[in-house]
C-alpha cells in the first residue's frame, strides 16, 4: 500500500508541470453586421515563456474572409508573419528576437476578419490552434484548439437622412409669404 501511495505522489508531482503548462487561451465573443470588420484577439491567461508561435486559424468561407493578422498587447515587439490564405484556412506565424514573454496575461494575437456582405446571419466560429508535428506535438508554443464565435448580424441600410424639417419649414415660409403676397394683390 506504502509503495502505491508514493507512486502516485510521483505520478502527480511529475503531472504538475504538464498541467501548469496547459495553456489557458481564450478568444472572446465578437458581433459585426455584415460588410463589416471585426476583430477577434487570442488571449492567454498567463504566457509560459512565449517567444514563438505558429498557429493555424480556421474559419468559414462563406461568412468571412481573412483581412490580416497583428500583434497583441503582450507582442508588440514580435513579428507577425500571416501565410497566404487557403479556402477558410490561414496559418499565422509570430516571434520575438527579445526576450521571450512569460508569466504575463494578455493578447498575444489580433486576427481581422472581414464579414461577407452576403454572409448569412447566425453564429460562425474561428478556431486557433498551434500548427503541429506528425507526431501531433506543436511546433512551438502550445496552443490547444481554441473557438471564438463571431455573430453575423444583419446588415443596417445606412442611407443618411436628408434634411427635410429645415426644408419643410422654408417650404411653409415661403408657401405663407406667396399667400400673403398673393391676398394683398387681390385686395
Amino acid at each position: 500500500m506504502r509503495s502505491i501511495h508514493g507512486l502516485l505522489v510521483a505520478v502527480v508531482l511529475a503531472i504538475a508541470p504538464f498541467a501548469a503548462h496547459s495553456v489557458p487561451l481564450s478568444i472572446p465573443d465578437q458581433s459585426g453586421f455584415q460588410g463589416q470588420q471585426v476583430t477577434l484577439n487570442l488571449l492567454d491567461d498567463l504566457t509560459n515563456n512565449l517567444e514563438a508561435a505558429t498557429v493555424v486559424v480556421t474559419y468559414d468561407p462563406s461568412r468571412l474572409d481573412f483581412v490580416d493578422a497583428l500583434v497583441g498587447t503582450l507582442t508588440g515587439d514580435f513579428s507577425v508573419i500571416p501565410g497566404i490564405p487557403s479556402v477558410g484556412q490561414v496559418v499565422v506565424s509570430l516571434a520575438t528576437f527579445t526576450l521571450p514573454v512569460d508569466q504575463q496575461t494578455g493578447s498575444i494575437l489580433a486576427l481581422n476578419f472581414l464579414i461577407k456582405p452576403t454572409a448569412p446571419l447566425g453564429i460562425t466560429e474561428v478556431t486557433v490552434e498551434c500548427e503541429r508535428y506528425p507526431d501531433t506535438s506543436c511546433k512551438d508554443y502550445e496552443v490547444p484548439a481554441t473557438t471564438g464565435k463571431i455573430t453575423v448580424l444583419a446588415a443596417t441600410n445606412n442611407v443618411p437622412e436628408t434634411a427635410t424639417l429645415p426644408l419643410e419649414l422654408l417650404g411653409l415660409g415661403v408657401l405663407a409669404w406667396r399667400r400673403r403676397a398673393g391676398t394683398g394683390k387681390a385686395a
